[in-house]
């Protein structure tokens, strides 16, 4: 929270009427409004003739329950028809306006694959999915990690709470359609958006494939059994059959989709997306043994590859080849030292092994990262029992 006695002679605001629209994800509203007033701006409850400044929240965008733009956006579009002036910033800009550059680095922050599956509860391999089949575009890929910006955090948040509620597609559709006028980056839900069964339930197509509201596609998993043969030097095939395994995963069938990643396997030669994605399903499979091999050999091919060295580690923990998964850990760290599911393996490692005073920095990193899940209860809880014990 920005220092309000810093700022009283800043007069940046001075004669604005402002409205604060949607859920702020840097601060309350309550502290916006005493910043907003520091800077000699005046907050208003609502749109009216004399807003002058729109703020637009990013932590959901101004959606209601009913799937309909917030009324304070439809008022000020209203208006601005009308020739009234309204200035219109998404949050992290109106920071960046003031100068309040510690809270806008809490809205400018990148999120990984995992963050995003915790605070989406979405499956990491639904959203690789949708990686795939661009519907969503990480910002940015560091050593096959993915990472994504606030407001696609944000967006896809909403678009997953919009799913989970009887909103007339339609209705939805029109919704981001015009919050795209205030928020640009509100462009991507749209993409997602694109058919609808029933005129109620939204319904991705991926590939020419339809998939229910973003759980699981509806593919007929036997009918495309025949792909699996004569394909070998036929690209667009090979992808056929990786698709293929990848959504037998995708619906638990573990057996089935290490079977087709091994025919790849030999078609192909050892690649280290399929070694990868072969280990994970030897996984589920509990074959601990046989993903030791697969993320070895993903590692081998590609040192960089940060989730196959941490997944590395956990099948050697799982062995009790402790010193090892430790070492692979690490590793895994040196590439992405933040890395926290890593941070969070290692900790857990360590702490098996007794080595409480080793144990508790990575304990305190992923507390950082990821306070509010069960897993970071769990590493706070540590952190508290280990005191006495280093």
């Amino acid at each position: 929270m920005p220092n309000i006695t810093d700022m009283q002679n800043s007069k940046l605001l001075h004669g604005e009427s402002v409205v604060i629209a949607g859920r702020l994800a840097s601060m309350t509203q309550a502290d916006l409004t005493s910043v907003i007033r520091s800077f000699g701006g005046r907050v208003m409850p609502a749109v009216g003739p004399r807003t002058s400044v729109l703020v637009i929240g990013l932590e959901s965008p101004p959606i209601d329950s009913r799937g309909q733009l917030d009324r304070k956006l439809s008022e000020a579009e209203r208006l601005q028809n009308l020739g009234f002036s309204i200035k219109s910033y998404p949050e992290d800009e109106f920071l960046d306006y003031l100068g309040l550059s510690d809270a806008h680095s809490r809205v400018s922050r990148h999120y990984s694959l995992a963050d995003l599956t915790r605070l989406l509860a979405v499956p990491r391999d639904r959203i690789r999915g949708w990686i795939r089949a661009g519907l969503i575009e990480p910002v940015a890929t560091v050593h096959r990690l993915y990472f994504f910006d606030f407001q696609q955090v944000a967006q896809l948040k909403s678009l997953c709470r919009f799913m989970q509620q009887p909103v007339a597609t339609s209705t939805l559709r029109k919704s981001f359609a015009q919050l795209r006028k205030w928020l640009p980056a509100a462009g991507q839900p749209l993409q997602l958006l694109a058919h609808f069964d029933s005129g109620q339930r939204p319904v991705f197509r991926i590939e020419d494939k339809l998939s229910d509201a973003g759980r699981q596609l509806q593919f007929d998993f036997e009918t495309e059994r025949h792909s699996t043969a004569g394909s070998a030097g036929n690209p667009c095939l090979l992808e056929e059959q990786f698709e293929l395994a990848f959504q037998y995963e995708r619906a638990g069938r573990f057996l089935d989709a290490s079977r087709v990643y091994e025919s790849l396997v030999e078609r192909l030669g050892p690649q280290p997306e399929l070694c990868f994605n072969l280990g994970n399903c030897f996984c589920a499979l509990r074959n601990p043994a046989d993903a030791q091999k697969q993320f070895q050999q993903a590692v081998a091919l590609d040192p960089n590859y940060v989730e196959a060295w941490n997944n590395l580690g956990s099948v050697l923990a799982e062995l009790d080849l402790a010193e090892k998964a430790i070492d692979a850990f690490q590793r895994a760290l040196k590439l992405v030292p933040d890395f926290a599911d890593t941070h969070y393996n290692l900790a857990d490692t360590l702490d098996q092994l007794g080595r409480f005073w080793e144990a508790r920095p990575h304990w305190q990193t992923y507390y950082q990262h990821d306070a509010e899940s069960e897993w970071g209860k769990h590493a706070a809880a540590r952190l508290i029992e280990t005191t006495e014990m280093c």
